[in-house]
């Protein structure tokens, strides 16, 4: 498996589940997940079949020309991207693995894992190759260029396959927007929304871990990997927070890649209502919770949609669209309320935290992980 991991954690994870899934089944098969990142690799539970290759990286992590944040791969000396590409061929050289499994990008970050496919089916080292990827990439128009302008659309002819799609065609048809299975002729089979589903914590447990009284009301605020998360954690602490009552416990989860400067600040200008602890078990925390506020990221939402919320989305407003076209494809099936990042300071966050407050969960889940995972592990493995 190969999970690039600029400034973010849902390539891995998408992994990491599929790879404990694999295990779960009871087989022999042994996976290697291909990584840049040391911390995805340590965020996550893998079971004893699974080893992780950590390709040397040495970009920053910052905000793009586009306002994206991300690992700005072109202040990296281009000698990094040629090793990974080299390691990338050995791992398929003495591996001939049955099955490759590219996560969301087909050409790999820079293009590095072209080569190293095309080599390898030349050579027959590898049975099956898929990419797989999320729900929404962004706005189809935007996707399907920069597809063509990159080479993925080619890349995903000519060396792929098949597409898994996690994500369901009722919500958003992946494969219509994005041309795929008939502009790009690839084989497409959605697996359903993939995530992580079962809480590791009871709600007592993780209560009792944050220390949040009986019966006060707890709102969890995630912002993902936290790479991007101080804007969502400013305007809640400014705008949200200061119109809940005394008894609603928030907890900011400030993530792994968040800068120690911005959660220093965010300690700062928390109060005793608003705790900021720099990383915990998220999808236990929203199971937990009685409201929840996240970004538009595809776990973040997924997790929080499953535990029975409808959730506050504050996307990160991208040139992509990515989050913003999420939160408005879920916020139309009524799974989350959307909040645009300029209506945050007009007391819709608040608002949007209180309706969860007052509403009961009892929301059964639109989504089955555990089914999702197991089809994706049989388009791998069959």
């Amino acid at each position: 498996m190969y999970a690039q991991n600029g400034a973010g954690l849902g390539h891995f994870r998408r992994c990491a589940n599929i790879a404990n899934a694999l295990a779960e089944r009871g087989g022999d098969e042994r996976v290697v997940i291909a990584s840049r990142s040391l911390a995805s690799a340590a965020a996550f539970a893998l079971p004893a079949s699974c080893d992780v290759l950590k390709l040397p990286a040495f970009v920053p992590i910052g905000d793009d020309a586009n306002g994206e944040r991300r690992a700005l791969v072109d202040r990296e000396d281009p000698r990094f991207a040629r090793l990974r590409g080299r390691l990338l061929l050995t791992l398929l050289a003495e591996g001939r693995p049955r099955a490759v499994l590219v996560d969301n990008e087909p050409r790999g970050l820079q293009g590095e894992l072209v080569a190293a496919l095309r080599e390898a089916r030349a050579g027959g080292l590898v049975e099956r190759v898929l990419c797989g990827i999320r729900d929404i990439r962004g706005r189809p128009g935007y996707v399907r260029e920069k597809w063509r302008r990159d080479g993925s659309a080619e890349t995903l002819r000519a060396l792929y396959d098949g597409v898994l799609v996690y994500g369901d065609p009722a919500l958003f048809d992946t494969a219509a927007a994005y041309g795929l299975g008939s502009e790009i002729a690839v084989d497409v089979r959605p697996t359903g929304y993939l995530f992580r589903g079962r809480p590791e914590r009871d709600a007592e447990a993780v209560r009792r871990d944050l220390d949040v009284p009986p019966g006060a009301a707890l709102v969890a605020v995630t912002g993902g990997s936290g790479a991007d998360g101080r804007p969502l954690f400013d305007a809640y602490l400014a705008h949200a927070a200061p119109r809940l009552g005394p008894d609603v416990i928030s907890i900011l989860v400030a993530g792994p890649l968040m800068p120690a400067a911005d959660v220093a600040a965010l300690a700062a200008h928390a109060r005793d209502s608003c705790r900021l602890v720099r990383a915990y078990d998220v999808a236990s925390l929203v199971h937990a919770a009685d409201a929840v506020v996240c970004r538009g990221g595809y776990n973040s939402l997924c997790e929080a949609v499953h535990a029975g919320h409808v959730p506050a989305v504050v996307p990160r407003m991208t040139r992509s669209g990515e989050q913003e076209t999420r939160a408005e494809v879920f916020a139309a099936h009524g799974l989350a309320a959307f909040v645009p990042p300029g209506r945050v300071t007009g007391g819709a966050l608040a608002a949007s935290v209180v309706a969860q407050l007052e509403r009961p969960r009892s929301r059964p889940s639109p989504f089955d992980p555990a089914a999702s995972a197991a089809r994706a592990v049989a388009a791998l493995v069959g």
